[in-house]
């Protein structure tokens, strides 16, 4: 007996690798809000880069310590 057409079709194999968002620019003050992206960046109060518009904040790991 001879395979039909829809055996001899073997999946797609899967990607290797998981799809990865190309790399961003570094956030810096006056940067268009990854989030809203209608307003700047600006330093709040504890020196984390904050939107106005829609409150993201973006926390760099560093401080004074």
């Amino acid at each position: 007996m001879h395979p039909t057409k829809q055996e001899q079709t073997a999946p797609e194999p899967a990607p290797r690798f998981e799809q990865m968002d190309p790399p961003r620019e570094p956030i810096r003050r006056g940067s268009t809000c990854p989030q809203c992206r209608q307003a700047r960046l600006d330093y709040n109060g504890l020196l984390n880069l904050e939107c106005p518009g829609c409150g993201y904040t973006e926390h760099n790991g560093a401080g004074c310590t």
